[in-house]
């Protein structure tokens, strides 16, 4: 229909000059249907690119709640871990503790080796004095018999 309009147009001016007011009514309906057509494809196109911003705006606050889901247990994981750690205070007190045991064991070592140093000297002393007993009493004996 549109066609038909158009070469009806094209004949009139070829014949005349002025377009009649018909030819005009014409033209502006045809031009009218259009602008309509044209305005009904943009509104349908904006409707469906505000839709589909809608559903992109929806899974991007899920993903982002999600992700912050997974940040939020990670932050809770890193405060149940921080209070399993022991503290300052607590390992230096433990490691005080362990000093102060060292330097007891440390003691009784030291008196222990100086006791153990004790009875080697003394056995020493004892098997010499023993040894040198022996050796007098054998040279006494020696002389005696001959």
């Amino acid at each position: 229909m549109r066609w038909g309009i158009v070469a009806v147009v094209l004949c009139a001016r070829a014949f005349a000059q002025e377009p009649t007011l018909h030819e005009l009514r014409a033209i502006i309906d045809e031009r009218d249907q259009r602008y309509n057509q044209r305005f009904d494809a943009q509104e349908r196109a904006v409707t469906a690119a505000l839709a589909a911003a809608k559903e992109a705006v929806a899974k991007a606050e899920t993903a982002s709640d999600k992700r912050f889901e997974g940040v939020n247990e990670f932050r809770n994981t890193l405060k149940d871990q921080q209070g399993t750690f022991a503290t300052r205070i607590e390992t230096t007190s433990q490691i005080k503790a362990v000093l102060d045991k060292l330097d007891t064991l440390d003691a009784r070592v030291v008196v222990t080796a100086s006791r153990v140093d004790f009875i080697v000297w003394a056995w020493s002393g004892t098997v010499t004095l023993a040894g040198l007993g022996v050796g007098a009493a054998s040279i006494f004996w020696r002389r005696r018999t001959r």
